[in-house]
């Protein structure tokens, strides 16, 4: 019965095993590029200042971080990632 219910849930787009609900944007599913910033750049780049955040150019989405991608956790890499992909939490 719980599969059905996955199922949905996936297809629906809102995904909320995260703790967020997703939404898709009008954004393109664009180039990923991982940027490691000091503590000044993410307070001046990322809102609300957290340890990564995406940002989105017309050709490229560069994920802004306090540490390289593999030292990242696995659930911040995804969720930035999910942004570059074209989708937005509420």
């Amino acid at each position: 019965m719980i599969r059905p219910i996955i199922a949905v849930l996936l297809l629906s787009g809102c995904a909320t095993f995260d703790g967020y609900e997703w939404t898709r944007s009008a954004r393109p599913d664009l180039p990923v590029q991982w940027y490691v910033a000091t503590q000044e750049e993410l307070r001046a780049d990322c809102f609300p200042p957290d340890s990564a955040c995406a940002r989105y150019g017309p050709y490229l989405c560069t994920i802004i971080a306090e540490q390289d991608e593999a030292h990242t956790p696995d659930w911040l890499v995804r969720h930035e990632r999910r942004h570059c992909a074209g989708w937005d939490h509420l």
